[in-house]
């Protein structure tokens, strides 16, 4: 009942597996645990969402249900990835790619692909989610586009952080010509947006911005990302417009709707547009940047704060900010590298594991010929022992036929 609310709902579900008792072959319980899973996704219980998912995946396994365990599979990764357990969440994606493939369902499993492929792209690891994002395109089918504008987008948004940005406009493009969601299109279009600006093609940039700012937009957050990156761009473009009425007034918007993501792009733009007006001012935007930076752990955000930070900052906290940057540039680098080796090691398990599987069957084959061969040498055999001992009977029976007509003659 859509109409009461989720925590009412909840109760509801709960009451429900508690009446089923003990009875746990009860068909319903796969329906009621799923329904679960749902409730404490959208009340953003995730640790909870993924205990039950666990616990649906479970039942699947006694059930031995395949569509079932892939399928949960990839629910339990959804979660996981919620819940920013990007690692846990790539692993069971590709468990999950894995069942579909056995299964021969190679379109969830270029879901699959894709999902694993924007988690390594988010995480730094842009060969290998270029690889992946291949293999999804080849696996996707040709009507998904939902999945195919994501993997465009992801291989855009991979070139991008590789300043690549050409190519990253390449796919952009791919993602936009085929989008049929239109708030999808507008965040692919914005993206290629910011493409032209770090190439400095401010123009485009400007024509792209602007006819999405006469777009009746709903999403308050879409609209405060296009007011910002408008004006900056056109600041970029000519230091001397006035576009200080339209930062201030896409970081009103962030602040009240508590947009922490938004509020880091407003702070950084802010900054760099006081810095050769206000150094004080630039300062402040630049502490509030790394400030909603930390609170959001984007260590890329926390670096480019503290960049700003160390420009502008006089006093002795210099050497602090400079230590800070060192070592959290560190640790990103050595995060970089874990997820590389560590989404490397779980391929090359999988593949291993495929391909010791593979030469499972063969040696099973093998072993099922020899079999087959030796029932049928063991056939010709009896066969060819039998026929002699039938001629022998036949001779033996002749003979003595024979012996009685000569008596009687």
């Amino acid at each position: 009942n859509d109409t009461l609310d989720f925590e009412t709902r909840l109760n509801r579900a709960n009451s429900a597996f508690r009446n089923i008792g003990i009875d746990k072959s009860d068909s319903r319980i796969k329906d009621i645990l799923a329904y679960k899973i749902y409730l404490f996704g959208y009340l953003k219980q995730y640790d909870s969402a993924v205990y039950i998912s666990k616990e649906l995946l479970k039942k699947s396994k006694i059930d031995n249900d395949s569509i079932s365990i892939g399928s949960n599979y990839s629910r339990l990764a959804y979660y996981y990835s919620q819940n920013f357990k990007k690692d846990s969440a790539f692993l069971s994606y590709n468990l999950s790619k894995e069942i579909h493939l056995q299964l021969g369902d190679s379109s969830k499993a270029g879901e699959d692909l894709a999902q694993m492929a924007i988690i390594q792209s988010d995480l730094g690891d842009y060969v290998g989610s270029d690889n992946n994002a291949i293999q999804a395109l080849k696996y996707l089918d040709e009507n998904n586009f939902q999945y195919l504008t994501a993997v465009y987008n992801c291989i855009a948004i991979s070139a991008q952080e590789q300043k690549n940005f050409i190519e990253a406009i390449y796919w952009y493009d791919k993602a936009i010509n085929i989008s049929i969601n239109n708030t999808d299109k507008i965040s692919y279009l914005q993206n290629k947006a910011n493409a032209f600006r770090y190439l400095k093609k401010y123009d485009k940039s400007i024509t792209i911005l602007d006819s999405l700012s006469k777009v009746d937009l709903k999403n308050h957050r879409s609209r405060a990302t296009i007011i910002d990156n408008l004006a900056y761009t056109k600041w970029l473009a000519n230091k001397k417009e006035n576009v200080l009425p339209e930062l201030e007034k896409a970081l009103e918007m962030r602040l009240q709707e508590n947009n922490l993501w938004g509020l880091i792009a407003s702070y950084a733009h802010l900054s760099t547009y006081y810095e050769n007006v206000n150094s004080k001012t630039a300062l402040s935007y630049a502490s509030k940047m790394y400030d909603v930076a930390i609170h959001q752990k984007s260590t890329q955000d926390q670096l480019e704060a503290l960049q700003k930070l160390i420009a502008l900052e006089n006093s002795e906290k210099v050497k602090e900010y400079y230590g800070t940057y060192i070592r959290l540039n560190d640790s990103l680098q050595n995060s970089k590298q874990k997820a590389k080796n560590q989404f490397a090691k779980i391929k090359y398990d999988s593949e291993k594991n495929r391909e010791d599987n593979l030469q499972l069957k063969i040696a099973q084959s093998a072993s099922k010929l020899e079999l087959e061969e030796e029932k049928t040498r063991n056939i010709i055999g009896a066969v060819s022992s039998g026929s002699v001992v039938f001629g022998l009977l036949i001779f033996v029976y002749y003979r003595k036929q024979k012996h009685q007509q000569e008596k009687r003659e």
